[in-house]
């Protein structure tokens, strides 16, 4: 499937044409926010520096953020489906290696096949989501906001209103 990505600056506020997210329906009747997890990895100077000077402060030169995107424009039925959709999601990437580790010690076998396992329950939910991806999503690493749409069209109005410029052709920008 994939998605229309498009990249602003995450101190930018971000400005939505008045369709929902979801169904692509004109002036839908609510709004939601979304909170969305990020990585500031920090610079390549900032990380060849810690591995120096043998830096053990964790997060010296990077860690995770946590960045809340107001007024996506969303009808009222579909506004229930996005969240869930980003909260489970958020929920088994954040928990999934519980089972899996406990598959992994209790399973017979050569550990390194159970690492393999471990591994694949683990990495499963980043990559679901890539393969079903959602009507909208965001991701946010080292300053940047990659605001992610399944609709081309709902993707270029996005673009325009926060002066982005893109080809038709290549949504990507």
């Amino acid at each position: 499937m994939g998605t229309h990505d498009i990249l602003i600056a995450a101190n930018m506020r971000p400005r939505f044409p008045s369709i929902c997210v979801v169904c692509e329906k004109n002036d839908p009747n609510s709004t939601m926010e979304l909170s969305i997890l990020g990585a500031d990895t920090g610079s390549l100077a900032e990380n060849a520096a810690d591995l120096a000077i043998g830096s053990t402060v964790s997060g010296a030169a990077g860690g995770n953020t946590s960045t809340r995107i107001e007024g996506i424009p969303v009808c009222s039925g579909c506004e229930s489906r996005l969240k869930w959709y980003h909260r489970l999601l958020k929920l088994a990437t954040y928990t999934i290696w519980l089972p899996a580790l406990g598959i992994m010690l209790v399973m017979p076998g050569p550990m390194w096949i159970r690492v393999i396992i471990f591994l694949g329950f683990v990495v499963a939910p980043p990559i679901l989501s890539m393969i079903f991806p959602p009507a909208f999503g965001a991701t946010i690493i080292n300053g940047n906001a990659n605001f992610e749409f399944k609709s081309k069209r709902l993707a270029l109005e996005f673009a325009h209103l926060n002066g982005v410029v893109v080809e038709s052709e290549n949504v990507t920008a």
